[in-house]
């Protein structure tokens, strides 16, 4: 039978790739990694599949930039609206002033977030993602459990501070629309007591409690928050200082009575015996 070596395989012909001789049989693998000869129909084949392999690989690249763009793109879009809810307002904020601040047409707010109430809700999701993601990277662990809930109280209080400008933003809307309010719950505290409880098993004193106990104690420490680093100071107008110091003040309270159970019950009335 004629035949080549395989040193004389055709320009472009690569045996380790997979995607190019998947389709020999074994013999002819063997032959490719032997050295035997063979067929000149065989390299031919192997060649023309090679190339079609080549072929293809622009349309594959060509999707993953699609898909880098819309990213971008998206991405562009969220941030925009986050900058214009925030100085203009929800209400006042047209989409073709967003597409505009972004840099993109107006018409992939409707493709991407079906709309302004799509990209609002987007707008949380990514502010969400953030600060849950922040909280288990950038905050480190304390050695004990009452530095730990300290911290977080302090975390949530200095957060929510930091977006003052976002949550009037979407509590009005939350206010004025029933069906958005669910939604952000959802997406927003939900989550990040999710986040701090999951810190909080890490300890051995809440280990030991109920999930619904540690449920609880997770969304306290966000309600803190929520009170004493938005509404006192941004609603009603109270000494930041001030109300940082008391939010911390409680959680010190709290820590003492999660730390010291035995103590707190002693003190208590009811465990005493009557004279």
């Amino acid at each position: 039978m004629s035949g080549r070596l395989v040193s004389e395989l055709p320009d472009g012909f690569n045996f380790n790739d997979r995607v190019g001789n998947h389709h020999l049989s074994s013999s002819e693998r063997t032959a490719l990694g032997t050295g035997f000869t063979f067929d000149v129909s065989v390299l031919q084949r192997v060649n023309l599949k090679d190339r079609l392999r080549k072929q293809r690989m622009p349309a594959v690249k060509q999707v993953q930039e699609r898909k880098r763009n819309r990213f971008a793109r998206e991405r562009a879009l969220i941030l925009a609206a986050g900058r214009l809810f925030a100085s203009r307002g929800y209400d006042a904020t047209t989409t073709r002033e967003i597409a505009a601040c972004a840099g993109c047409a107006e018409g992939l707010i409707h493709r991407y977030f079906s709309g302004k109430e799509g990209l609002l809700l987007a707008l949380i999701r990514f502010r969400v993602s953030e600060e849950v993601g922040d909280l288990s990277e950038k905050l480190q662990r304390a050695s004990n459990v009452e530095d730990e809930i300290l911290q977080l109280v302090t975390w949530e209080v200095d957060r929510m501070w930091e977006d003052r400008d976002f949550l009037r933003v979407i509590i009005p809307r939350a206010i004025l629309d029933p069906t958005l309010g669910p939604v952000v719950s959802r997406i927003g505290p939900a989550l990040h007591a999710q986040a701090i409880a999951k810190r909080l098993r890490k300890y051995h004193e809440c280990r030991t409690l109920p999930d619904e106990e540690l449920e609880a104690l997770a969304n306290f420490i966000g309600v803190i928050g929520f009170m004493f680093g938005f509404m006192r100071p941004v609603v009603l107008g109270r000494d930041r200082i001030r109300t940082k110091k008391m939010a911390t003040t409680i959680a010190k309270l709290l820590t003492r009575n999660l730390s010291h159970p035995s103590e707190s019950q002693s003190e208590d009335p009811r465990h005493f015996n009557a004279a």
